[in-house]
C-alpha cells in the first residue's frame, strides 16, 4: 500500500482518495493557489498544491533509466548576476502528468527549482522540451545568452519605468 503525507505528519492510503482539486486565479493583482483532497470516508484535506503533485508522481510508471543519461540544470542568480551548471545521473523515467517522461534523480527538489533543464543524452547530444542541442557546450552557450538577454530587457525595462 502506498501512502502520502498531507503535510501535516499525516500519512494516509493513496488508495482512500476520491478526488483531488486545485484552483488557481488571482483577486486584485494577488495570485493564490489552493488545493485539497476528498477521501473516501468524506474528510476534505486542504493542501498545499505539491501534496497533489506528489500523489500524482507516487501513481505514475517508473521505468529504469538506461546508463549515461544526465539530468543538466541552468540557473541565474539575477541579484548576483551569476550562472549555475548542475548535473544529476538519471536513475529512471516516469510517465509525466502531462508530457512524455520525466526524469527521476537523486535531487528531489529539481522540480521545485526555478532552473532551466535538458537531456544530455549518452551520444552526446541535449535535448530540451524546446528542441534540441549538438553537445553540451551549445545548450550552455544558449542557456547563458537567453539569461544575458533577460537581464538586458529588465535594466531597459527599469529605464523605461522611470520618470523623465
Amino acid at each position: 500500500m502506498t501512502f502520502f503525507d498531507t503535510g501535516r505528519n499525516e500519512y494516509l492510503p493513496i488508495a482512500d482518495i476520491e478526488a483531488m482539486y486545485g484552483s488557481y486565479g488571482g483577486i486584485r493583482g494577488r495570485e493564490y493557489k489552493s488545493a485539497a483532497i476528498q477521501m473516501k470516508d468524506g474528510r476534505r484535506i486542504e493542501v498545499d498544491e505539491s501534496v497533489i503533485e506528489d500523489v500524482l508522481r507516487l501513481t505514475h510508471t517508473v521505468i529504469p533509466a538506461e546508463p549515461g543519461y544526465k539530468l543538466l540544470s541552468f540557473y541565474h542568480d539575477s541579484i548576483e548576476n551569476e550562472n549555475y551548471f548542475s548535473e544529476d545521473t538519471v536513475l529512471a523515467w516516469r510517465a509525466g502528468q502531462y508530457r512524455g517522461l520525466d526524469p527521476v534523480v537523486v535531487d528531489s527538489e529539481f522540480t521545485t527549482l526555478t532552473a532551466v533543464h535538458g537531456i544530455l543524452e549518452p551520444s552526446g547530444k541535449v535535448q530540451t522540451f524546446e528542441c534540441g542541442y549538438e553537445d553540451r557546450s551549445a545548450w550552455e552557450a544558449e542557456m547563458v545568452r537567453q539569461a544575458e538577454a533577460e537581464v538586458e530587457r529588465q535594466k531597459n525595462a527599469q529605464i523605461d519605468e522611470q520618470p523623465s
